[in-house]
C-alpha cells in the first residue's frame, strides 16, 4: 500500500499504521503554494522513518503552480533548498511533479514539456529522480509524449482499473482519495505499485 501525507491529513500515528497496513511507500507534500514547507512535512518524514519498515520508501510530491520554464525552474529549486535546508533531501528518492489544472485552467501541453524539462533539469543538478503526477486526462491529451521516459503516477478513482494511457506506462496507481486507514484520520488518498 502507498499512502501520500500533507498538512489536510493532520497528525499521523504512524505506528497504529505500521500495526494494520503494509505501508510500502509514503509521498509527502513538500511546499505550498507560497514555497513554504508542509507545516506536518517534517513531522510525517520523522514518523515514517522511526515507524515504517527500512524497506519504505520516502518520496516528495510538488503541485506546479507555474506555466513557464523560467518559473518552474525556481519552485523547483525553491522546492530541494527547502527540502536539503531542512535536512532532509538525503532521506527522499523520488520527486514527484504533481501536474493538475489551477486557477480554473489545465495546461497545454507545450506548457506541460517545459515545467517537466525545467523539473527534470533541477532534480539532475541535486541528484534526484524525477516523475509525473498527474489524472487520466492529463496522461491521454495532455502530456508530452517524450515524458514517457519519466515515471508515471496515475490517478483515477473512478474506473475499476487504470485504462490505456500509451505510450506512458504507469509505475503507481492512485485508486482512491477515499481509503481509510487505522492512525490517519479522515480520507487519504491510497495507491498501488505496479512494478
Amino acid at each position: 500500500m502507498i499512502i501520500d501525507l500533507s498538512s489536510y491529513n493532520g497528525k499521523v500515528d504512524f505506528e497504529r499504521v505500521n500495526k494494520v497496513a503494509n505501508i510500502e511507500r509514503v509521498i509527502l507534500r513538500g511546499t505550498t503554494r507560497n514555497g513554504n514547507i508542509d507545516t506536518r512535512f517534517i513531522e510525517h518524514l520523522n514518523g515514517a522513518m522511526k515507524s515504517l519498515p527500512d524497506k519504505c520508501i520516502i518520496d516528495v510530491y510538488k503541485f506546479s503552480y507555474a506555466r513557464t520554464y523560467a518559473n518552474t525552474a525556481l519552485e523547483c529549486a525553491q522546492l530541494l533548498e527547502t527540502l536539503n535546508g531542512a535536512g532532509a533531501l538525503t532521506f527522499i528518492e523520488h520527486i514527484w511533479l504533481d501536474l493538475e489544472p489551477f486557477d480554473d485552467k489545465s495546461h497545454t501541453t507545450q506548457e506541460c514539456a517545459e515545467i517537466i524539462a525545467a523539473y527534470s533539469n533541477v532534480c539532475k543538478v541535486y541528484n534526484k529522480p524525477l516523475g509525473i503526477y498527474c489524472n487520466y486526462s492529463y496522461a491521454k491529451n495532455i502530456l508530452p509524449k517524450w515524458a514517457a521516459t519519466l515515471p508515471l503516477w496515475l490517478a483515477r478513482w473512478t474506473s475499476g482499473d487504470m485504462g490505456n494511457v500509451a505510450p506512458f506506462k504507469p509505475v503507481l496507481w492512485q485508486y482512491t482519495s477515499k481509503g481509510k486507514v487505522d492512525g490517519i484520520s479522515g480520507n487519504v488518498d491510497l495507491s498501488r505499485s505496479l512494478s
